[in-house]
C-alpha cells in the first residue's frame, strides 16, 4: 500500500514540525521521525482487523 499526502495534511505537519522546531532543538525531528514511522505501520498494515473495517466504515 502506498501513502499519498493531502495537501492540508502535509501544510499541517510542516506547520506541527515547524512549531516544534520553535519550541526546542531536535522536537520538531522526532516529530518527523513519529510521524514517518506511523507512515510505515499504515503502509504494512492498513487495516488489521474486520472489526477496526466496520468501525472505520461506521458500521460497527
Amino acid at each position: 500500500m502506498k501513502v499519498h499526502w493531502h495537501g492540508e495534511a502535509r501544510a499541517e505537519a510542516d506547520a506541527a514540525a515547524a512549531f516544534y522546531h520553535d519550541q526546542q532543538q531536535g522536537l520538531a525531528q522526532r516529530f518527523i521521525d513519529e510521524l514517518e514511522e506511523v507512515l510505515h505501520r499504515i503502509q504494512r498494515h492498513p487495516c488489521p482487523t474486520a472489526r477496526s473495517r466496520a468501525e472505520y466504515a461506521g458500521v460497527g
